[in-house]
């Protein structure tokens, strides 16, 4: 009964994070080195945080606030991203994300033909993303983490892990590198001595939400 009531849950699942066929041929690397409720494909899905003293988001209103590629505040360059606020960055340049093989993509910008990648970030670092017009190569260390597990809880939505660890990310005031706009972006595990721009004082824990963009009305 147990054994059903699993398998369940797992096809459910997968049907929310419309993970590509063919991810259920090979082994998903990230049900390797996560577990079982980890997956390296997903998407379309747009991004949101969620302040942690609220709690794992269960109900489906309860949605954190958008996220959006910024100026970067580690480097200059046009090139460069952050992930900030919509508060603080209301403007939406890639309307979708999507995980392959567990590197987080930003998609859909038809008006420029360029794609994003998230690049690797450790501790004190903010989460950075390259934009190009060329073939991307994002690195292969996220995740989304789905039902319930000590790595995830019982999200509504999946959560963003970065190797494995869904836990340790903090939104902190910070400023462009480029020209100083203010931002509130996101750190994976804030640090006081970090090389990084941003007010440690300033840094709050959230989760990372991946809310499912609903497919078009002729594919549901």
């Amino acid at each position: 009964m147990l054994v059903t009531a699993l398998l369940g849950i797992s096809l459910a699942l997968s049907s929310a994070l419309a993970l590509p066929r063919e991810s259920c041929q090979t082994k998903d690397r990230c049900q390797v080195s996560v577990g079982w409720n980890a997956y390296a494909d997903a998407g379309p899905f747009t991004l949101a945080a969620v302040n942690k003293t609220l709690g794992i988001p269960t109900r489906a209103t309860e949605v954190g606030e958008p996220l959006h590629l910024s100026p970067s505040v580690a480097y200059a360059g046009s090139e460069f991203r952050s992930l900030a606020t919509n508060a603080t960055y209301p403007y939406v340049e890639f309307s979708q994300f999507t995980l392959v093989d567990g590197g987080l993509l930003g998609t859909n910008n038809f008006s420029t033909g360029a794609g994003a990648a998230a690049t690797d970030v450790g501790e004190g670092y903010s989460l950075g993303f390259k934009v190009s017009h060329d073939r991307l190569s994002p690195d292969p260390v996220f995740c989304a983490i789905v039902g319930t597990s000590p790595a995830g809880g019982n999200p509504i939505y999946p959560l963003l892990a970065l190797h494995g660890d869904t836990r340790n990310f903090a939104l902190c005031e910070a400023h462009s590198a480029e020209d100083g706009i203010p931002l509130n972006v996101v750190v994976y595990r804030p640090r006081s001595d970090s090389r990084e721009h941003y007010d440690y004082d300033s840094c709050y824990g959230v989760y990372v939400q991946l809310v499912p963009v609903p497919a078009p009305a002729g594919e549901r």
